[in-house]
């Protein structure tokens, strides 16, 4: 994608509204500082009338909802929500919610050991796992992923859910429906791998390892890149950061079936700050690279 540079303004003017609209229309847009001055970056010439559409509705105070393609800046959207612009976040909901209705329904784990970790086998009350290298060995590589849409009971799905569609959904927004999957498999992987290696063989599953990646993703972008930050409150980052802690301590644990699968948690939320990071670090490159050309 080749960013330039559309518009210089005035340090002095809130640009986060005319951010937001470009950015919920699904058009590609970011705000840098440069010489004293706010520069709004485009990804396409075609958007640069919407873009002064945009800017010309909030100087005469009627910028109040998202500007889709096509639309002028007093066009009220025909649509107040845009499914197409979060799918993958969709999906990944409705595979976590079947996910979790196999394992209610599949007690004896005749279809569930298909999609934990490493194999699992029932004999009498008791489980016998395989390991990693039997997992690796046979080519059953789908398994390092597929544990993150196994849940076990309502609260764990509706939970993982609600944070699933908060932070997911806006990262698809603002980056796209692919950048959201290569997210969701590299953190998906990344906390599974750790908690094996904290666990060993066991059964554990959820999205909250994927979530504590979104969340370090974005932690990143909103601390070191805040003009394309995700409108996440702070407050969210510290309670998440805080719950991490606290499920270490074991406190939780003596309140649910089961344990925290807290490798999970720290494995995503550690490939998440470095995806954040290199994203940052990507971008503020590009854009030296951008004003060498010019």
């Amino acid at each position: 994608m080749e960013w330039f540079e559309a518009k210089r303004l005035p340090l002095a003017l809130d640009l986060a509204p005319v951010l937001r609209s470009m950015q919920r229309a699904n058009i590609p847009c970011w705000i840098s500082e440069d010489a004293g001055e706010q520069v709004i970056w485009l990804a396409s010439e075609a958007h640069r009338a919407i873009l002064a559409q945009t800017l010309q509705a909030q100087s005469d105070g009627i910028l109040q909802v998202p500007l889709t393609t096509g639309t002028t800046a007093t066009e009220p959207s025909r649509s107040a929500f845009n499914w197409r612009g979060c799918w993958v976040t969709l999906l990944a909901l409705i595979l976590s919610a079947l996910g979790g209705l196999l394992v209610y329904l599949d007690v004896n784990l005749q279809w569930v050991h298909w999609l934990t970790f490493t194999n699992v086998l029932v004999r009498g009350n008791s489980l016998y796992f395989t390991d990693l290298q039997f997992v690796l060995e046979q080519q059953e590589y789908w398994r390092l992923l597929t544990p993150i849409f196994l849940h076990f009971g309502l609260f764990h799905i509706l939970f993982n859910g609600l944070w699933l569609w908060e932070m997911g959904r806006r990262i698809e927004v603002r980056r796209g429906a692919g950048s959201l999957m290569v997210i969701t498999l590299l953190t998906g992987i990344a906390s599974n791998l750790l908690q094996y290696a904290m666990s060993g063989p066991s059964f554990f599953g959820g999205m909250s390892g994927v979530l504590y990646g979104y969340l370090g993703y974005i932690w990143m972008w909103q601390k070191y890149h805040p003009s394309e930050g995700f409108g996440l409150h702070s407050g969210v980052i510290g309670f998440m950061l805080l719950w991490l802690v606290v499920c270490f301590t074991g406190l939780v644990d003596g309140f649910i079936d089961g344990q925290v699968a807290n490798g999970a948690h720290l494995g995503g939320l550690l490939c998440g700050i470095c995806l954040g990071l290199f994203g940052v670090i990507t971008r503020k490159l590009e854009v030296q690279r951008v004003k060498k050309i010019k």
